[in-house]
């Protein structure tokens, strides 16, 4: 999906519902908010390998935790480099 953003010139948080659609594998529990990614990459938040990609942030998150801390510092202003 990183290679496919980059040839359209968008950024992974600018991706569309259907951009991203031939990539998910899955949907994740935790506030339907994620998607099953058929690539792995590390958590924003901690580090930890992960296929779970957050569709608010375009970040990948790998549990309810990381996903509440990275929306904290989301509200804080961090903006996130994807």
């Amino acid at each position: 999906m990183d290679k496919y953003a980059k040839e359209v010139g968008k950024k992974l948080i600018e991706l569309s519902d259907e951009e991203r659609e031939p990539f998910v594998t899955g949907y994740m529990p935790f506030n339907h908010c994620c998607l099953k990614m058929l690539k792995c990459d590390s958590c924003y938040v901690c580090g930890e390998e992960t296929p779970w990609l957050d569709r608010k942030h375009g970040i990948y998150l790998c549990d309810d935790e990381c996903m509440k801390i990275a929306d904290c510092r989301y509200e804080s202003g961090e903006h996130f480099n994807t």
